[in-house]
């Protein structure tokens, strides 16, 4: 595979400054590609995703937290907590179902005119992590299209229309793109093929990441390679936090299930 599950693990006294990074990143944040405030509250999150009903986490581990939030919020301290909490719970819910929905509608190109809903595309070569990538965001609540570039191809006109700031650029590394390929033509009863050819991927990485630069220059592009399925999370959600995209409802899910 090309990113790993597992990440470093993340102690309490880390998360007040995590939550911070994702509503404020200071200056020292909007470094580009060097930027991963995110990365400790991922690595744990990609754990916690991998088992058991996400609702039934977030209502164990974020009913006591959230109790003691709504009952100093309030005035009176009367305020009924229980029902606030299944609130927000019940909301989250919502927005992770109708999230994964929409990943598997939007997966590996198909409908673009469905992006209008997305909340970012992600792009990149064939077999580079962007199905893998889109399904853990979509569990975070986020709406994530994603679309193969194949060089040679035209890209669909509602990609370069749509806004820049939420089109996340992946790349990956030619060897381990190469083993992936093969192990893919294996399954395919195929024991040769250019699609895994260490040459052609050369070649198409090339042809990558001068497309990106020609018609999306903004933003560094993400080594899929280089870093763990949290860690590459914490990259495309630093992107957008950088970009100035209201990520509230993804902290507000990162905070319930690690609270």
């Amino acid at each position: 595979m090309a990113m790993a599950l597992a990440g470093p693990s993340m102690t309490p006294g880390m998360l007040p400054a995590a939550r911070a990074a994702v509503v404020a990143p200071g200056p020292e944040q909007l470094e580009g590609p060097t930027w991963r405030p995110l990365l400790c509250p991922f690595a744990t999150l990609g754990a916690a995703l991998g088992t058991g009903s996400l609702r039934r986490r977030c209502k164990a581990r974020a009913g006591n937290v959230r109790m003691q939030a709504c009952l100093q919020s309030s005035p009176t301290g009367l305020k009924t907590a229980p029902d606030d909490v299944e609130h927000l719970v019940s909301g989250m819910g919502r927005a992770v179902k109708e999230a994964m929905e929409y990943m598997q509608r939007a997966d590996d190109g198909v409908k673009p005119h469905l992006w209008k809903e997305a909340d970012l595309i992600l792009i990149g070569p064939s077999r580079s992590g962007k199905t893998t990538l889109a399904k853990f965001l979509a569990r975070l609540g986020l709406k994530v299209a994603n679309y193969p570039l194949v060089p040679g191809e035209d890209v669909p006109q509602e990609l370069l229309a749509f806004d820049q700031r939420r089109i996340v650029k992946l790349t990956t590394q030619a060897a381990q793109l190469k083993v992936i390929r093969e192990e893919r033509m294996r399954k395919l009863g195929r024991s040769k093929s250019k699609y895994a050819a260490m040459s052609s991927i050369q070649r198409e990485l090339t042809w990558v990441s001068t497309f990106y630069k020609r018609n999306f220059p903004r933003w560094p592009m993400i080594d899929t390679a280089k870093s763990s399925l949290a860690e590459t999370a914490a990259l495309v959600l630093g992107q957008l936090v950088n970009a100035g995209i209201d990520l509230r409802h993804v902290e507000a899910s990162v905070s319930s299930l690690m609270s």
